[in-house]
């Protein structure tokens, strides 16, 4: 079957970047011919390629018996996503989105028409029951298909208590409260036994949060480490003392994922669909976002109690097993064969 491939791709190595690297590998091992159309490009090229997309999609798309998209609600929803639904209506040819973003609730509140839109998908595929939800309540209907994490550059922490840094690998954009967790470790770092804060990844963030560590003189405790490749997120899980995720929208974040495999303690907030997969105090621990007093508490807290941290990894461990497919199981390849031919995993 020949399919138009609408995605992010690595580089930057992202949740959905990765997701599509996953799903694309399998595409092609099934033996598919894919046409691929990369969307995660730096500003100046972005920016090119969202005006011309709408002019040279029929023709990319012309050849293509099945049209694929994964997407999420920011810029790129709508300057690729809506208009290949358009493409897809106009044209006749089905169109599978598989649909990531943790903020969709947000924006089908404030902007109505976009229900609408979805509707045109012959099917909207999301990883879990929190986008599940959401979609149910505009009437929308969705399939779930897990997320694709490959665990082989992983690494099981041997004991996180002797953990050296806290630890985040989210993209350094706003939505990711960079800077709020940052702010959190300047005022619990006097109680954090001489414990770090690493950061990875890359992003529009990155210049204001150097001037945050300045500002706070971190220098020498807030490390920023930019971008790291699936190895480098393996050996610095495999030594880390907790996950912080200060998010303020999320859905099934694939570091968090990658934490509870590691056994690394996950210190997140409560927003999108990470209460779906972590429940507090069982496999991981909860805070309010946007909450600096609440964050550095709990970060102390950590300290303090990390002895009866080890259950909340054991558990995490087990229940990751129930919320991923591996990018090399014959069970994943037959669920994503399904979805394209039968248009179900």
């Amino acid at each position: 079957m020949r399919i138009l491939f609408v995605s992010s791709l690595p580089p930057p190595r992202a949740g959905m970047s990765l997701q599509g690297q996953y799903i694309l590998n399998i595409l092609r091992k099934l033996g598919h011919k894919v046409v691929v159309f990369k969307i995660n490009h730096r500003y100046f090229l972005k920016v090119l390629l969202a005006i011309i997309f709408p002019i040279i999609l029929p023709v990319i798309g012309f050849m293509a018996d099945r049209i694929v998209i994964i997407s999420s609600v920011y810029g790129s929803f709508y300057f690729f996503t809506i208009p290949a639904l358009l493409y897809s209506r106009i044209s006749g040819k089905p169109l599978i989105l598989l649909f990531k973003g943790g903020k969709v609730i947000i924006t089908l509140e404030k902007v109505p028409f976009i229900k609408h839109i979805f509707k045109i998908a012959d099917k909207i595929v999301v990883p879990g029951d929190f986008l599940k939800n959401v979609f149910i309540s505009y009437k929308i209907k969705t399939i779930i298909l897990p997320d694709i994490i490959d665990t082989s550059y992983l690494k099981v922490n041997i004991d996180f208590r002797k953990g050296e840094y806290f630890l985040m690998t989210r993209a350094l954009e706003k939505i990711y409260g960079i800077d709020t967790a940052i702010k959190a470790y300047h005022e619990a770092k006097p109680r954090l036994k001489g414990k770090k804060l690493i950061i990875t990844g890359s992003g529009k963030e990155k210049r204001n949060i150097e001037i945050m560590v300045k500002k706070l003189n971190l220098e020498d405790s807030v490390l920023l480490k930019g971008e790291c490749c699936a190895e480098e997120i393996g050996n610095l899980l495999s030594k880390a003392f907790a996950l912080l995720n200060t998010s303020y929208y999320d859905n099934y974040p694939n570091s968090i994922l990658e934490a509870f495999y590691s056994m690394v303690p996950v210190l997140s907030t409560d927003v999108g669909g990470i209460p779906y997969i972590i429940k507090d105090r069982v496999n991981g621990i909860l805070i309010k976002q946007n909450d600096v007093a609440e964050i550095a508490n709990a970060m102390i807290n950590m300290i303090e109690d990390k002895n009866k941290l080890y259950e909340i990894t054991i558990k995490a461990r087990e229940d990751m097993k129930e919320l991923i497919l591996s990018p090399t199981n014959t069970g994943t390849f037959r669920a994503i064969s399904n979805l394209i031919k039968k248009g179900s995993p």
